[in-house]
C-alpha cells in the first residue's frame, strides 16, 4: 500500500468519525430543541387580558378580566396582577407593583380550560386625573408543575419558583375558579 493510499484511507476515516460526531450533535440538538417546545407547550396557550367596554373607559371600582386557558389541562396557583404599560405611569417607581404587594393582584387556585372572567379591584381609578395604560402579567405553574410568567408585553418566561414565592407573597387567599370560593391550605 502506497503513502497516498494510506493518507487517502486516513482521511476518509476521519471523515466518517467527524460526520458520524456531527450527526449525533445536530441529534441531539433537535432533541434539546423539541423538548423545550413541548415543555413550553401549554404555558404558551394561557393568556389574559382587561376586557374594556365598547366606550374604552375603565369601570370606576372592578373591571372584569378575562383569562384564556387555551390547553385540555388546567393550570395551578395563577396569580393575575395589574402592571402598566409602556407610556403610563410609573407605577413601579411609586411602589404599587412592590414585591410582596397583593394588592390589585386576583389568586386563583386552579383554572381550568378554557376562557373565563373574572372582576378586580381597579387600580386606574385616580379619582377623575388620567387614567394609566394598564395591561396584565400573569404567573402560574402548569399541569407537568413548571412555573411560568407571561410578562405585560406577552413574552412568556420560565419561573424558578411558585407564582407566590416568585412575588414573594405570604399568606395569599386561592381562590377556586370554578366555585368562587377560597381553598384553605394550598
Amino acid at each position: 500500500m502506497s503513502l497516498t493510499n494510506t493518507i487517502i484511507a486516513a482521511v476518509a476515516a476521519a471523515g466518517t468519525v467527524f460526520a458520524f460526531f456531527l450527526a449525533v450533535l445536530i441529534y441531539w440538538e433537535s432533541t434539546k430543541r423539541e423538548g423545550a417546545r413541548q415543555e413550553r407547550q401549554q404555558a404558551e396557550q394561557v393568556t389574559a387580558w382587561i376586557e374594556y367596554y365598547e366606550s374604552g373607559v375603565f369601570r370606576k371600582i372592578l373591571i372584569p378580566i378575562a383569562v384564556n386557558n387555551g390547553s385540555n389541562q388546567p393550570i395551578y396557583q395563577l396569580v393575575v396582577s395589574q402592571v402598566s404599560l409602556p407610556g403610563g405611569f410609573k407605577w413601579r417607581d411609586s411602589g404599587f407593583d412592590a414585591v410582596g404587594d397583593k394588592s390589585f393582584r386576583l389568586f386563583l387556585a386552579l383554572v381550568p380550560p378554557g376562557k373565563k372572567s373574572y372582576r378586580m379591584k381597579n387600580r386606574a381609578d385616580t379619582g377623575g386625573k388620567d387614567v394609566p395604560l394598564l395591561g396584565i402579567e400573569l404567573a402560574f405553574t402548569d399541569a407537568a408543575g413548571q412555573h411560568w410568567c407571561r410578562a405585560r408585553d406577552g413574552t412568556l418566561k420560565k419561573l424558578g419558583t411558585p407564582p407566590a414565592e416568585a412575588y414573594q407573597l405570604t399568606d395569599v387567599a386561592w381562590f377556586d375558579a370554578v366555585s368562587n370560593t377560597e381553598v384553605p391550605g394550598v
